[in-house]
């Protein structure tokens, strides 16, 4: 009796399973190209004889066949979206019983071979083919510095830069003019501090980044102004106090809102009217007390709501009269029993509840 691996139906000895999806045989031949032959698993004889890498007509077209017993493989590329999808659902189903391994086993083997076809092949930053021979660090291969598609300086797979680097430290200084960005900024994690100046002005982020962590903060304030906001939000993680009121008025938001979580409290004033109310939030967090008042009319609700939450006991009931029924609930919950009084009748049932409840347990 043929059974069928993705929906799933199990047929042994005379119980079928229905596990919904695809419950007929042919049907599924068809559409994914699993043919099932015969052997014997617990009563029901099953053979993979071949394996059509593609799905379903609608997902990937008539996709490739092999057949599992030929070592010959079809050459793929992972760019096959269709047969990804395929592949995903056998291998989801096919682990969860046995009489399915042998599906798995033909799945797993193209997949391999699909997913690694590339990485197979030793490339170089630029697409070309790498060649030990040709390398000037041959030598190293013998005593185990260095290793093809494992830890290559000449390979584009930063993994692999990465590893020469921690094999051969020594030899980064060489390599911080290199061509290839990446072989240059995985350079600067280990190269003398003393050559890593001149890369300040390199025209890649993660160069300049892996430069800065490794200098003296004053090469960071030289970055303030860089002209990537990304690289000038990481700059501001390193600076604190004085050394951020430069980047208060950055033009990203994101930037002002490390500096308002980094600056010193009593420099916060000059960023309470800041135009992003997220970078307003973080002010109305930190600001020294004083200042909160200054920000109890914020156009914003959940601005007014971190100064309502700050504010004393005596002063909050400012905001009773807010139109965010959040904030009338903190003054209801927290202003002197005197103030309390009109919030009884408030619009948002919430509000009502708390000051109702403090009134009747204050007069008891």
């Amino acid at each position: 009796m043929l059974g069928h691996f993705g929906g799933c139906r199990r047929a042994r000895e005379g119980e079928i399973e229905d596990r919904g999806g695809i419950t007929d045989p042919q049907l599924y031949a068809s559409q994914f190209g699993v043919k099932l032959g015969a052997f014997r698993d617990q009563g029901l004889d099953v053979t993979i004889e071949n394996f059509h890498a593609g799905g379903s007509k609608s997902a990937a077209g008539a996709g490739r066949r092999f057949d599992r017993r030929d070592s010959r493989l079809p050459e793929s590329r992972h760019s096959d979206a269709g047969a990804g999808l395929a592949f995903g659902k056998f291998l989801e189903l096919a682990t969860s019983d046995k009489i399915w391994q042998a599906v798995a086993a033909a799945c797993l083997t193209y997949v391999g071979r699909t997913m690694i076809d590339d990485i197979d092949k030793a490339l170089d930053w630029e697409g070309h083919r790498l060649d030990c021979a040709l390398c000037e660090h041959l030598a190293l291969s013998e005593t185990g510095g260095c290793r093809l598609k494992h830890a290559c300086v000449n390979e584009r797979c930063p993994g692999s830069i990465e590893r020469f680097f921690e094999r051969n430290p020594d030899l980064a200084d060489g390599y911080l003019s290199h061509p290839h960005c990446e072989v240059r900024a995985i350079a600067a994690k280990f190269a003398k501090v003393s050559l890593l100046p001149s890369l300040i002005n390199d025209p890649n982020e993660k160069v300049q980044w892996n430069a800065i962590l490794r200098l003296p903060r004053s090469y960071a304030l030289q970055l303030r102004k860089h002209p990537r906001p990304e690289l000038r939000r990481r700059v501001a993680t390193l600076l604190d106090g004085e050394e951020l009121l430069s980047m208060a008025s950055d033009e990203y938001y994101y930037v002002r809102l490390v500096v308002a979580s980094r600056i010193e409290p009593i420099l916060l004033p000059q960023m309470m009217n800041d135009e992003e109310a997220e970078v307003r939030r973080v002010v109305a967090r930190r600001i020294p007390n004083e200042w909160l008042l200054g920000m109890i009319d914020d156009r914003d609700a959940s601005v007014r709501l971190e100064i309502a939450q700050r504010l004393s006991v005596q002063v909050v009931s400012l905001l009773q009269h807010d139109p965010d029924w959040r904030i009338r609930y903190e003054v209801a919950s927290r202003a002197p029993m005197a103030q309390i009084f009109s919030l009884v009748h408030d619009p948002h049932s919430l509000v009502r509840e708390v000051a109702s409840s403090r009134i009747a347990e204050d007069r008891r």
